[in-house]
């Protein structure tokens, strides 16, 4: 029985994911289109371009997830593949525990981050920007549950994969001010992870997380940053071309549009 709940819940979870990030990407491509066709009429909608911005960073977020759940990340795995069962078990729960670890750092960094850098009459349209931008810790404590998901089955496996969450406490807390000597052995193993297999914007997130931890004391920066980047001018181009061109592959509209000019030109000398 808590196996068939287990199935149902990670189905949940799972229709949840695709929902909202569906919901995400029709909105991006929506709100665009309803302010091309009301600006004739001089009508608007008031904070359109603030609710795409942060649609992109909900749709990065949710992305995420599903990435990890269908296990997409971006990953190197120098000959794990070559090594036996039990050491491959080991290596999976190795960086299973370093992934949670760096998304319990940036979970806890981001929810500082909203706490601080946002006041309760920050909007984004009509709906706080605090509330909007929870996505950001919930994001990456659902990374997590996911890294924690996908280590080796087990008790045990599971047990030290969980571990990341203290080892991100004591970074955070008693051993930050012993980062200095910290940091450099706790890049190696994250550079180390990364070439086992683990996810590489884990890697890259810890080492940020690393760097801004022991130059300025604290890394709220990090998701500081990443909103930065997320909400900035272009990015949401990135997500509609992207739409644009799923919607011409499915459809098959290049093979159609090759056809139209053999039809059209195909009688010339050389044809086509």
């Amino acid at each position: 029985m808590p196996t068939v709940n287990s199935h149902k819940l990670r189905r949940g979870a799972a229709i949840a994911e695709n929902s909202v990030a569906a919901a995400a990407l029709f909105l991006i491509a929506l709100l665009p289109a309803l302010e091309f066709v009301l600006r004739p009429m001089h009508m608007g909608i008031r904070g359109e371009t603030d609710y795409i911005k942060h649609l992109v960073v909900w749709l990065t977020f949710v992305g995420g997830l599903i990435a990890s759940r269908e296990n997409r990340h971006l990953a190197l795995t120098v000959g794990v593949s070559l090594l036996g069962e039990r050491a491959r078990n080991r290596i999976r729960t190795l960086t299973s525990t370093l992934s949670v670890a760096v998304t319990s750092a940036l979970a806890f960094s981001s929810y500082r981050f909203i706490t601080l850098g946002f006041t309760p009459s920050d909007t984004v349209g009509v709906i706080p920007t605090k509330f909007v931008l929870m996505i950001m810790p919930l994001g990456f404590a659902l990374l997590g549950l996911h890294f924690i998901a996908s280590a080796p089955n087990g008790i045990a496996y599971r047990l030290v994969a969980v571990s990341g969450v203290l080892v991100a406490w004591l970074f955070g807390y008693p051993l930050a001010e012993h980062i200095d000597a910290l940091m450099w052995p706790s890049a190696i193993v994250l550079v180390a992870g990364a070439l086992l297999g683990m996810p590489i914007f884990v890697a890259l997130g810890g080492l940020a997380a690393l760097f801004f931890l022991n130059s300025t004391g604290m890394i709220a920066v990090v998701p500081n940053e990443a909103y930065t980047m997320l909400t900035g001018p272009v990015i949401p181009t990135i997500p509609l071309f992207t739409l644009a061109g799923f919607i011409l592959s499915e459809s098959k509209a290049g093979e159609r549009l090759v056809a139209l000019f053999r039809a059209t030109f195909g009688w010339l000398p050389g044809g086509l």
